[in-house]
């Protein structure tokens, strides 16, 4: 029996994406809270959006629409911890609150990838901001380099298939 996968190309990017996120989040676990929860639910994105694209990939099915909602709020997440390095006062009950305010949206009002991409574009660069106001002590901080050289690879990869899936160029 062979499967054959609806949208090859972005469900390799998808997987290979995934394993790399994984690989970073196990290298940041114990260094950095925030780092690993961004990684993690990146790659939860990822692996999950591999699957809607290579199997599903149409919001019509019952399972693409819970894969597809499952996939954007694991982005969303993502960049929630992204913000959090900004935003230090950032309570769990705020972290929360957005967190399920975003999912209501995703779930209720429109689940189209631009809004995980607004989201995660606003947290890259409020987290460039972060860095830019914090350069002196970032230069002792390995892990916080470390994290910003992976956000700089992995955010770039994901806009670039983005724009590709944007422009039908898969």
């Amino acid at each position: 029996m062979i499967i054959e996968l609806l949208e090859p190309g972005v469900f390799w990017s998808d997987i290979l994406l995934g394993l790399v996120v994984f690989i970073c989040a196990g290298l940041i676990y114990k260094k950095s809270t925030l780092f690993f929860g961004f990684f993690f639910w990146l790659g939860i994105a990822t692996l999950v959006g591999a699957i809607y694209h290579g199997f599903i990939n149409t919001p019509e099915i019952f399972w693409g629409e819970i894969l597809w909602s499952v996939t954007m709020i694991s982005f969303g997440l993502s960049s929630l911890f992204l913000l959090r390095f900004y935003f230090k006062k950032l309570s769990l009950n705020l972290f929360v609150f957005l967190l399920a305010a975003y999912s209501a949206f995703i779930i209720f009002i429109d689940a189209s990838f631009k809004w995980g991409l607004l989201l995660q574009a606003i947290s890259v660069v409020t987290y460039f901001v972060f860095i830019l106001k914090n350069t002196k002590k970032i230069a002792f901080n390995k892990s916080l380099l470390c994290g910003l050289l992976f956000l700089g690879a992995i955010s770039t990869a994901v806009y670039i298939q983005q724009f590709k899936l944007a422009l039908g160029t898969t």
